[in-house]
C-alpha cells in the first residue's frame, strides 16, 4: 500500500513524501520482511495546490462574469430611471403576448397610462422631483399587478401594462384601481398627482398597430374627458359608438 505524509522542517517549510510499503514473503508464503520506499512528492503537492487555486480563481471569475452579464442583460431591458421594462422590451413583451393570445385564443388587454400634468410638476418643483415622481408611480403601479402582467415605460411619462388572460372587464377594474391608487395618496414633495388611462382588449383580427391604435385612442378620450380617469375601447368590433359610462369612464370605438 501507499500513503502520503507531510513533514514540518525547522525552517517552517514542509516536505511531502509518498511512502510505498512492499511486503516480501519466503518460500512458504510467510512475510519475512517489509520494504519501504519513500519518494519526495513536494513538487507534485505544490502543483496540486496551485491547480486547485487556479480552478477556484477560474470559478470565481466565471461567477463574476455571469453576474456582470446578468446585470448588463437587465440594463438592456429595463428603464434606467424607473426600473420598469424599457420601450424595446415592452415591444418584445407586447409582440410575444399578442402572438400567444392569438395562438391559444385567450383574452388579453392593454392599458396605456399617461401621468397628468408632468410638465407642471417639472416647472414647479424641478426635474429631479419629476424624476422621483416617475419612480414612485412606477412602484405603486407594480404593486397593483399580477405576476404575469408586464409594466413598461413607453416614453416620457407614458407607460403600458400588458395583461395576459384578462378580459375587458378585468382590465377596466385594473384601470379603475390604478387611477385610485395613484390619486388617493399624495406623493412626497409634489402632492397629489393623477393619471389618465386608455384600455383596449385584444380582438381576434388585431395586429400590433391596430391594437395600439385603439388603446391610444382610448387614452386620448380619457385625457380629453378631463383626465384622472380611464376610457375603455369597445369590447368587440360591432360596438362602435362612443357610449359614456359611469364613474368618469367612457367606452370608445
Amino acid at each position: 500500500f501507499t500513503c502520503e505524509e507531510e513533514y514540518y522542517c525547522k525552517d517552517g517549510s514542509t516536505i511531502w513524501t509518498e511512502v510505498e510499503v512492499i511486503p516480501t514473503a519466503d518460500s512458504d508464503g510467510r512475510i519475512n520482511q517489509i520494504l519501504g520506499i519513500t519518494r519526495d512528492i513536494s513538487e507534485r503537492k505544490r502543483a496540486e495546490v496551485q491547480l486547485r487555486q487556479s480552478r477556484d480563481e477560474v470559478a470565481s471569475a466565471y461567477a463574476a462574469l455571469r453576474e456582470v452579464t446578468q446585470e448588463l442583460e437587465q440594463l438592456s431591458v429595463t428603464d434606467p430611471l424607473t426600473g420598469a421594462w424599457n420601450r424595446r422590451q415592452g415591444e418584445r413583451v407586447l409582440a410575444s403576448s399578442l402572438l400567444e393570445a392569438h395562438r391559444y385564443g385567450t383574452p388579453m388587454a392593454l392599458l396605456m397610462l399617461d401621468i397628468d400634468h408632468v410638465k407642471a410638476v417639472n416647472d414647479t418643483y424641478g426635474h429631479e422631483a419629476g424624476d422621483q415622481l416617475l419612480i414612485d408611480i412606477t412602484s405603486r403601479l407594480a404593486k397593483n399587478l399580477r405576476g404575469m402582467d408586464s409594466l413598461a415605460r413607453w416614453g416620457g411619462e407614458e407607460f403600458i401594462i400588458v395583461t395576459p388572460h384578462c378580459d375587458i372587464a378585468g382590465a377596466r377594474s385594473l384601470a379603475r384601481k390604478t387611477c385610485d391608487l395613484v390619486a388617493d395618496e399624495p406623493f412626497d414633495d409634489v402632492g397629489r398627482v393623477t393619471v389618465s388611462i386608455g384600455v383596449a382588449e385584444l380582438w381576434p383580427d388585431d395586429d400590433r398597430d391596430s391594437w395600439l391604435g385603439r388603446v391610444d385612442h382610448a387614452l386620448y378620450a380619457a385625457k380629453s374627458g378631463g383626465r384622472n380617469r380611464f376610457a375603455a375601447g369597445a369590447s368587440h368590433p360591432s360596438a362602435r359608438s362612443a357610449i359614456p359610462a359611469s364613474g368618469g369612464t367612457r367606452t370608445v370605438a
